[in-house]
């Protein structure tokens, strides 16, 4: 099944080509930063890790996944900012339903974002406005 790209307006198209990159990278560091005590332990050739060491490097991942969840989110939604749907996001992840990536997608404003919400700073940040609403999100600032 092909993953269904909506056709988007040239602002969110514009804000999409500005974010992916740096989010895409802010997830590989977030991984990268996680990973790092599990990658020393992994590298011992002659002696193995102390257990106490081993345990420490695990814990350190697992207590680091929610920073490598909230880059992920993030990520997801500026794929749904580029025209992405939730149900091409689900099936392209495999063995998540379109409502996962919904309630995933709940705290990011630039998923929900048109065209004519998104402000583009002199700094080159994003930052989305609803008719209404104060500022909602401070976007990361474009590569």
């Amino acid at each position: 099944m092909a993953t269904h790209v909506r056709p988007r307006d040239p602002r969110s198209v514009e804000a999409y080509a500005d974010l992916v990159g740096p989010a895409a990278l802010n997830v590989l560091q977030a991984l990268s930063a996680a990973t790092t005590d599990l990658q020393q332990v992994a590298r011992r050739e002659r002696t193995a890790a102390a257990p106490r060491t081993a345990l420490q490097a695990l814990a350190a991942y697992v207590a680091a996944r929610h920073e490598i969840d909230a880059a992920i989110d993030r990520y997801i939604a500026i794929l749904a900012l580029g025209g992405v749907s939730r149900t091409g996001i689900a099936t392209a992840l495999g063995g998540v339903r379109p409502q996962s990536v919904t309630k995933r997608l709940a705290g990011q404003p630039l998923a929900h974002a048109r065209g004519s919400d998104l402000i583009r700073s002199e700094d080159g940040s994003w930052s989305v406005y609803a008719a209404g609403s104060p500022i909602l999100d401070h976007a990361a600032e474009a590569g």
